[in-house]
């Protein structure tokens, strides 16, 4: 059997900066842009052979969504249990599924796939998946990601004829530089925070075509550690929010402004500016006494932030930064209710434990401020 490699989500949604307060340098914004370095994952032996790097191109990309399941080769096979895990395995590492090529997800995802991360919501089909995995490789952010490590043995949770579910798990770190580039007229700023954190993906796909690199994500389930949002929140800046009101909700969305506040101008004065009162009243996540469960899908600063990134690419999301509820074209209504998921609703007890053996064998189960999340200036 082939040895895999499994490309880890680097799907940190919650790496995004909140303010901490608001005085009079509110003139000032801030940007931050990710330097896309993704780096090689560590391969491991798997099944005593020597892990291969997959980095080609899948073939006939962009059509294998066309293609039709494959015919159960392993019908006549002696050990059924083995033969579907195998043909997972090799699928898997064959397919050359890179979390962050976004211009490719549609050899690998159709409309129907599912991306969920528990604090920040589900997104849905090839676009909505690339807009949400966009939000960490866009100009605006200034954050280099590096895999670190990854586990030897990535765990194979089912392996059926039309269903395969592999869990992996990676030590990553994130580096907000310092060098940074003006992004829509807002100043960069120099934050230089190092974030090593643990990061998990459970995938379920199926294998299809007559292909052994073609396969079809069906969902993605996104592991960070518990307190990463809250952690994340702490290294806001007095500039974020003028950046929101003023670059992303009246620049960008000028309806939903008027919408909220009654008025076609912006405020010179911040006394008597009533998006920054607005944006500093709610909490910068739910629930806001709980930092390790936060949650930022609900009347939040942390949901604004991520839907006003999105925003200032596709207006769409526009009504979904508003303080007052307003429905977006599809009908949704986002940012005012949240579901307050945890962990525990995406994975299992012995999934969870798998996350955190991995947490103990990268050094970071003593990590500060939570465990699995190590800061340093």
């Amino acid at each position: 059997m082939k040895n895999f490699k499994l490309v880890a989500p680097t799907f940190i949604a919650s790496i995004f900066l909140i303010v901490d307060a608001i005085s009079d340098d509110l003139s000032k914004a801030v940007t931050f842009r990710m330097d896309n370095r993704t780096g090689l994952l560590k391969n491991a032996k798997k099944h005593g052979k020597e892990a291969k790097k997959y980095s080609k191109k899948p073939k006939n990309a962009g059509k294998k969504s066309q293609k039709k399941a494959r015919p159960d080769s392993c019908k006549d096979a002696a050990d059924l249990n083995a033969c579907y895990a195998n043909r997972c395995l090799e699928a898997y590492n064959a397919s050359g599924y890179k979390r962050l090529s976004t211009t490719e997800f549609a050899n690998w995802f159709n409309q129907d796939s599912v991306l969920e991360y528990p604090a920040a919501g589900i997104y849905t089909g090839v676009d909505g998946i690339a807009e949400y995995v966009n939000f960490f490789i866009d100009p605006l952010f200034f954050i280099s990601v590096e895999i670190v490590d990854s586990v030897e043995n990535n765990q194979l949770i089912s392996a059926k004829k039309d269903k395969c579910v592999i869990l992996t798990a990676d030590h990553e770190r994130l580096v907000y530089n310092g060098v940074g580039i003006p992004v829509l007229g807002i100043p960069a700023l120099t934050l230089g925070k190092t974030f090593d954190l643990v990061s998990g993906q459970k995938v379920e796909f199926q294998v299809r075509g007559d292909d052994d690199d073609n396969i079809l994500i069906k969902r993605i389930d996104l592991y960070l550690p518990p307190g990463l949002a809250a952690a994340t929140i702490s290294q806001g800046t007095l500039a974020i929010p003028e950046v929101f009101c003023k670059n992303i909700m009246f620049d960008k969305c000028p309806a939903v402004w008027k919408a909220n506040f009654g008025t076609d101008y912006y405020p010179t004065d911040p006394s008597q500016n009533p998006c920054l009162g607005a944006f500093v009243s709610i909490p910068p996540f739910e629930p806001q006494n709980d930092p390790i469960n936060a949650s930022i899908d609900g009347n939040s600063i942390g949901c604004r932030l991520l839907h006003g990134s999105f925003a200032l690419q596709n207006d769409i999301h526009c009504p979904h930064i508003s303080f007052t509820p307003i429905s977006d074209e599809k009908g949704s209504i986002k940012c005012q209710t949240s579901l307050l998921k945890t962990v525990a609703d995406s994975f299992t007890e012995e999934e969870l434990e798998f996350m955190n053996a991995a947490t103990k064998t990268f050094g970071l189960d003593n990590a500060l401020p939570f465990s699995g999340i190590q800061i340093t200036s």
